[in-house]
């Protein structure tokens, strides 16, 4: 558990690090090197969008993104989409989302006297209320456009992801299109950029707003201040916030640690915390069988179970695929590996863990009458 502790606070190290990077402006940044950066980015923006609808609508859209680019982090998306050479229309609907190179804008978000209201949190981290211009909306759709167009498997994939997410962010490219933290570009990746962490709350802090923590909350109800965190910056106010968040959800809470019925459902939703279960339940046989009949990837967290015949013969009865985890030494066996075979009639099971075995087994004249 301390080296995943450690491996988390390397990743928000590096995360912070590029975030600030990211928001802030150069000291030796000019207001007419300003203009000059911008001026380059609107010609590029020119290449990238079409905006249709009416009049209205293209003009308000022409005023917004001219709004993005007066942020570092909108001249970073900018110049990240074309790289990509991206190619996107904006069009008007009844919602705000970006699906297929076309990003949705609700009439909603583009009008209106009241600015789209999102859930933040105070200095102590407690919930409140706050309001963004409406033009972040559009930069939340486009990050979305750019994780799409970098890498469109991992998109999808983190769409479906909902497990090992923070509460309420609904999927894990929603979490990283809000917060910008994505352990796997923080530490499978080659060299990291600036871009890589562009998020909506990099937009936010720009602006001296405070951060939002989720994608989808009922906040009517909450306190409003425009001025949460006094002479702190909101987004160190943030950082320390996602950290405490991240480590919560990897960690089984104290005074539930030998609550079984707890962890297996707490399980459900943050596996990763998996990794903070006690000795004690480690060794609790029947505990461990509960959990691997809802999650079998998680086998590995059990290694001296993998050793154990008579755990692994339950384990395979209780989830067909429990053979890929048995240590190669038991497969080794002839008496282990004949009663896995004369248990079963599985032709998919016989199959696959027969390929397993070794050729001394596969020849053996008892083990071979099961596998033809």
């Amino acid at each position: 558990m301390a080296v995943e502790i450690n491996i988390l606070n390397q990743e928000i190290e590096i995360y912070k690090a590029l975030m600030n990077s990211l928001i802030f402006e150069k000291k030796t940044m000019t207001e007419e090197k300003k203009a000059k950066k911008i001026e380059i980015i609107t010609q590029k923006a020119k290449e990238i969008f079409t905006i249709a609808g009416n009049d209205k609508f293209i003009t308000i859209l022409q005023e917004q993104i001219n709004d993005l680019l007066s942020v570092k982090p909108g001249r970073k998306l900018i110049k990240a989409l074309w790289e990509k050479k991206s190619s996107i229309t904006i069009i008007s609907n009844d919602r705000d989302q970006y699906q297929a190179s076309v990003v949705e804008i609700s009439i909603n978000s583009i009008g209106g006297e009241i600015s789209p209201k999102y859930l933040t949190i105070s200095k102590q981290f407690n919930p409140c209320q706050s309001e963004r211009p409406a033009w972040v909306i559009l930069a939340h759709e486009l990050i979305h456009a750019l994780h799409d167009q970098t890498d469109r498997k991992e998109y999808t994939l983190n769409h479906e992801t909902r497990k090992n997410i923070l509460e309420k962010m609904d999927n894990f490219e929603e979490q990283v299109t809000i917060t910008g933290f994505n352990p796997k570009v923080l530490t499978e990746k080659g060299k990291i950029k600036k871009s890589d962490v562009l998020c909506e709350n990099a937009f936010l802090f720009a602006l001296g707003l405070p951060p939002r923590i989720d994608h989808r909350s009922s906040y009517s109800d909450l306190k409003w201040s425009p001025n949460f965190y006094e002479n702190t910056k909101p987004s160190e106010v943030f950082f320390s916030w996602l950290e405490s968040e991240l480590n919560r959800i990897k960690r089984i809470p104290e005074d539930k640690k030998t609550d079984k019925e707890f962890i297996i459902q707490f399980f459900e939703k943050y596996p990763a915390a998996i990794s903070s279960l006690s000795d004690e339940l480690k060794k609790d046989d029947e505990f461990v069988i509960k959990i691997l009949e809802r999650d079998i990837e998680r086998f590995d967290y059990f290694p001296d179970h993998k050793k154990n015949k008579d755990f692994m013969l339950k384990a395979i009865s209780n989830h067909l695929f429990a053979y890929v985890f048995i240590d190669a030494e038991l497969l080794k066996e002839k008496d282990f590996v004949l009663k896995i075979l004369s248990t079963t009639t599985n032709k998919f099971l016989i199959k696959h863990f027969s390929s397993e075995l070794p050729l001394s087994l596969k020849e053996d004249p008892e083990i071979k009458k099961y596998l033809t």
